[in-house]
């Protein structure tokens, strides 16, 4: 499996009973470098379809000022501005032609950053959901020729992804121990390191920062109701994408949630869906 990831933090600044913090750190994951291939077509196309030269960025959020630097330097503001307005309308397109593709959508998400911070290092948290994907990872990649993960090189966690996956690859364990049910990522076998790219250059993690953002959507639409007519519109197609046990749960396969207390709350959120 070739996995494409991204991570984001959504940090609201508001008090409630659950806290509307959240981080996610996921992406897809794809069988053949074909499959790549027909992920930068569709990529291409819809944005041909708005009159996006290939060249320039999709994000999720797309009042991102690097993004936007990337527009002016081009002379392409005004098209910034009509894209902004039509970035609905541009994720539904996209999303809706991924459940052929047959991709396999991983994400770790927890809330409450703000108890993270204050009951222990914030580098735990990233650890914790980087460690989730892995090990996720790993039992999606069993029995493929040769598996490697590509990361967008502008988070600034970087060391913390490099250092969870050392561990990972060649003791197949967590932070705290835990063992992974795939054994060392080596056995797989996958790379002996991470590679990474840059999200406003690389169409393919362009589409790892759609769904990542998608699913910072999607949970924050569980905990507070917030962008529910995007969640909506776009589930039917993530739905199929999620990484899923053979009886069909997406929580604990696809989507990984901490505290772990919270399920309850995720699963019926979604299934309401």
């Amino acid at each position: 499996m070739i996995f494409f990831g991204d991570d984001v933090e959504l940090v609201s600044g508001t008090s409630a009973t659950i806290s509307q913090d959240v981080f996610c750190v996921g992406g897809f994951g794809i069988k053949s470098i074909d499959s790549i291939q027909k992920v930068e077509r569709i990529i291409e196309l819809v944005k041909s379809n708005y009159d996006i030269p290939p060249y320039l960025p999709l994000k999720w959020n797309m009042k991102d000022t690097k993004l936007e630097q990337l527009y002016k330097e081009k002379g392409k503001e005004k098209l910034l501005a009509k894209v902004r307005q039509q970035s609905a309308s541009i994720r539904t397109e996209i999303m809706a032609k991924l459940p052929p593709l047959g991709i396999r959508v991983i994400v770790a998400s927890t809330r409450n950053l703000k108890t993270w911070l204050r009951n222990q290092p914030k580098n735990q948290l990233y650890e914790w959901g980087f460690t989730a994907l892995l090990q996720r990872f790993g039992m999606a990649s069993k029995g493929d020729p040769q598996s490697f993960i590509i990361l967008d090189w502008e988070s600034d966690r970087r060391d913390i992804y490099c250092k969870t996956y050392q561990n990972g690859y060649y003791k197949g364990t967590g932070r705290t121990g835990e063992l992974y049910l795939s054994g060392p990522l080596q056995n797989i076998p996958a790379i002996p390191y991470l590679s990474f790219s840059v999200t406003a250059y690389n169409p393919i993690l362009q589409l790892a920062d759609l769904i990542v953002g998608y699913a910072g959507a999607l949970i924050e639409w569980c905990y507070a109701r917030k962008n529910e007519r995007v969640v909506k519109e776009l589930f039917p197609y993530m739905n199929q994408c999620f990484d899923k046990s053979p009886s069909g749960e997406i929580l604990g396969w696809g989507l990984v949630i901490q505290p772990k207390t919270d399920k309850p709350i995720i699963w019926r959120k979604i299934k309401s869906l």
